[in-house]
């Protein structure tokens, strides 16, 4: 019997969600983001009601397909400040490559499948809007990679 082995490279900064590790590039309108390594999980928790906003520069290779999944928990009746999740061009034009609504999702597990158009990506989270001082969204296991791998391992 032989067996294939897939090598499986997550791209998400911090996966491991340890406080001390990579921070988002940018935020605005956030209090603080809780990190849970033991769970591996992180939540943003809004400073106003404007609606929490972070994400992360990460590179990828332009022209090639990948998966981000991850698990969101989104307990506002409150829609968001723009999706939940967005990945974006990580260029000046920013074009919307894949996203999850502004409302709770239907399903906590969510997979957002798109193709890279430059050299990175924004990886956005957005919570909900007029829910000052409490967590508006969690986002468990995040995972970033290849679809080729991603699709060998599921």
């Amino acid at each position: 019997m032989t067996t294939k082995e897939i090598l499986r490279v997550n791209l998400f900064p911090n996966a491991r969600c340890v406080a001390s590790g990579s921070q988002p590039n940018q935020k605005a309108d956030l209090a603080s983001i809780n990190w849970s390594s033991t769970n591996h999980f992180f939540s943003l928790v809004n400073e106003g009601d404007a609606g929490a906003f972070a994400f992360w520069l990460i590179p990828v290779t332009a022209g090639s397909a990948y998966v981000f999944r991850c698990g969101i928990i989104y307990g506002s009746g409150n829609p968001a400040r723009g999706p939940i999740v967005e990945i974006r061009d990580g260029n000046a034009n920013g074009v919307s490559l894949a996203s999850i609504g502004d409302t709770k999702p239907s399903q906590s597990e969510q997979v957002l499948r798109f193709t890279a158009k430059s050299d990175q990506v924004a990886l956005i989270f957005r919570g909900a809007k007029n829910e000052a001082g409490k967590t508006s969204v969690e986002v468990w296991n995040p995972q970033l990679e290849l679809a080729s791998t991603f699709d060998a391992a599921v």
